[in-house]
């Protein structure tokens, strides 16, 4: 999908939540120096937003910078770049910042936002009428858009 939020891709209807999506990964896109979608390989995750979340977790965010700029960059500003642009593209539209918000953590006006340590996965559904089963563990947000539910899920798992 690229640039597109998911939700406005299975809806085909833009809004606010998916230019601030395409806002955060074009953010990625910059900072990394890679497309939204990566060629299939084995040692990395498939989308540019799957590859860095993953670092981020793991507490290893500047692997993700541009390979080209050879570490010459202010590591603060990377990683507030990288982690302003995970927090953009969020899977969960109403955990996505305003423009406003993302530019203040930009400009070191506010501090990084807290995201969870693995991406979310979202769901979709087309209809509200159905029943929700999952237990409170994995349940993210639930919430009703114009006859639509989307739910966000942590995909990390336990053992």
């Amino acid at each position: 999908m690229g640039y597109m939020d998911p939700e406005y891709a299975a809806t085909g209807r833009a809004s606010t939540p998916s230019d601030v999506y395409s806002f955060g990964v074009v953010l990625l896109e910059i900072c990394c120096g890679r497309r939204p979608r990566l060629p299939r390989d084995e040692s990395i995750k498939s989308s540019l937003l799957e590859w860095v979340w993953d670092l981020y977790g793991r507490g290893e965010t500047l692997e993700a910078a541009d390979k080209r700029l050879d570490g010459d960059f202010d590591d603060t500003q990377i990683q507030r770049v990288l982690v302003v642009g995970l927090w953009c593209a969020h899977p969960d539209r109403s955990a996505r910042p305003s423009i406003k918000q993302a530019l203040g953590v930009l400009q070191f006006e506010a501090p990084l936002p807290p995201l969870p340590p693995t991406m979310p996965v979202p769901t979709y559904t087309t209809s509200v009428a159905g029943s929700w089963s999952g237990d409170s563990s994995s349940a993210g947000v639930l919430s009703s858009r114009g006859g639509e539910l989307w739910t966000t899920t942590s995909s990390s798992t336990t053992g």
